[in-house]
């Protein structure tokens, strides 16, 4: 029940403000409307001109550096589309030809492959996507002089985010180069994001154990090991990350006794464990959990701490959901797939050189298709052959 907590908490939350925002509607509806709030169905929009000043006023006043980023960015767009095109493709045949280089691709689906207990860091690490990448877009519409028709913010259900509308009749008569400028800024925004929160992350940060995720039933770790305990050694040898619980693993047989030094809620405790056969591997020990790597604070004192600990951990689920969701958009988002950017891009590019407007819808729409099949075969073969949820944090 503990680990559903934060998730209940925020779910709690924002049924208030769904309950606090429907009955403003019905009995105060002029504070919604003095705000900028409206309500259509379940999706949440704040609209201001104070947002329309802001990002106008940055496009203006910085124009050269966007213009200048902006060009950047198609560089960056492309390498990005084809690090994409290179991945379905690459990914699928080893998918089906079953190589241990092969990677799971799905979609987010809330209540099916995502549990309650990673909602709340998915729908913070969706916001830190959303918001760069829309204020990007927005930033770049208006240093090339395009008109912003609206801009907020948005909450759909539990999802927060952000949105930019330009006006898209005089988006089209951008000259070619910034049109594109435009349509990759949202992913190249998204890539320096994923390097800013690596960045920091590695500078704040360091590995310090290993944490377990969980037990699984009828092994040697189930009741020993509690969720959110922190492995710090084993027998003589101390484990730092993953790695070295690994290797450590490694030189186990079935019917070993270890001590296993683990700190938990902030107190150094040692437990005993004889290890049973891996089902992988019948001449190796087996725990029986799951565990991921443990950061800390640098700033943190030796002297084990309840709330550090906590802190720490809840630090490293956020970072990793914002570290795969950053650079899987800024990768996805740029495959040749309408309405993608990426997409889009390519069909500027055949607009551009090919005068034919049917030529260039035929093949807008082959090339969607075709890659859109690829895409959707990583991921229908992914479910087959790991289930949903396999590449999840």
């Amino acid at each position: 029940m503990q680990q559903y907590l934060n998730t209940l908490t925020f779910l709690g939350s924002i049924a208030a403000l769904y309950t606090l925002l429907y009955s403003l509607k019905k009995l105060r509806p002029e504070i919604l409307e003095k705000y900028g709030i409206s309500l259509e169905g379940p999706i949440v929009l704040i609209k201001t001109e104070r947002f329309n000043e802001i990002i106008e006023n940055i496009g203006s006043k910085y124009r050269k550096i966007i213009w200048l980023t902006s060009y950047i960015a198609v560089a960056v767009g492309f390498y990005l589309m084809f690090i994409g095109v290179h991945f379905i493709h690459s990914n699928l045949i080893a998918i089906i030809f079953r190589s241990p280089t092969a990677a799971p691709v799905e979609p987010l689906l809330p209540g099916i492959n995502i549990g309650l207990d990673s909602l709340p860091y998915m729908v913070f690490a969706v916001a830190v996507v959303l918001l760069p990448h829309e204020l990007a877009h927005g930033v770049a519409a208006s240093a090339f002089k395009v008109r912003i028709k609206s801009s907020g913010l948005l909450l759909a259900l539990v999802l927060f985010g952000g949105f930019v509308e330009p006006e898209e009749e005089e988006l089209k008569k951008v000259p070619f180069l910034k049109k594109l400028g435009f349509l990759s800024i949202g992913s190249f925004a998204n890539f320096l994001t994923f390097f800013l929160v690596v960045g920091l992350f590695t500078l704040l940060m360091t590995p310090s154990g290993v944490l377990v995720r969980g037990t699984l039933p009828g092994y040697p770790a189930d009741s020993v090991l509690e969720p959110n305990d922190v492995i710090i050694k084993i027998n003589n040898t101390s484990i730092s990350t993953l790695d070295d619980l690994i290797k450590f693993m490694k030189t186990t047989k079935p019917g070993d006794n270890i001590t296993v030094t683990i700190v938990r809620k902030g107190e150094t405790v040692k437990l005993f464990l004889t290890l049973t056969e891996d089902p992988r591997n019948s001449s190796k020990g087996f725990m029986g959990a799951r565990f991921d790597n443990y950061y800390k604070p640098i700033f943190s004192l030796k002297t084990p701490n309840p709330f550090i600990q906590r802190f720490a951990i809840e630090i490293y689920k956020m970072f990793k959901w914002v570290y795969l969701l950053t650079i899987s958009v800024a990768v996805m988002n740029m495959l040749p797939i309408y309405p993608f950017d990426g997409g889009r891009i390519i069909y500027s590019v055949l607009e551009n050189f090919l005068k034919e407007e049917n030529k260039v819808n035929v093949l807008k729409l082959s090339i969607t298709l075709y890659f859109a099949a690829v895409l959707f075969a990583n991921i229908i073969l992914s479910v087959r052959t790991w289930g949903l949820g396999a590449w999840l944090p």
